[in-house]
């Protein structure tokens, strides 16, 4: 089973989205990670000569699954990098700023 993410006890995978759906929170770029991957994906078949057929099969097939299935731990690995990259000084600063404007 595969593992969910868990902040302060906390399982926030159910909780994101796309920024018109019904998630807690939602994303303004949560499907670009997906679209990229899977194009760059097709990009590399077709340039090692697959067909478009040939692309759409494997994309639908289990192999596209099991893919990521051996790319969990990367995949979250390069999360974690970037989100120690954010700076936590200038969210807190924007946060202030809503609250100040919200309360105006």
């Amino acid at each position: 089973m595969k593992k969910k993410i868990n902040v302060n006890g906390v399982d926030i995978t159910g909780d994101i989205g796309s920024l018109h759906s019904d998630a807690k929170c939602t994303m303004y770029s949560f499907e670009r990670p997906a679209y990229n991957f899977w194009n760059g994906i097709a990009e590399g078949m077709i340039a090692n000569g697959a067909t478009y057929e040939e692309v759409y099969w494997w994309l639908s097939s289990k192999n596209a699954r099991w893919l990521l299935d051996n790319m969990d731990q990367e995949i979250q690995k390069m999360g974690k990098k970037y989100g120690k990259k954010v700076n936590l000084n200038d969210l807190r600063i924007i946060k202030h700023e809503e609250s100040i404007n919200a309360t105006n």
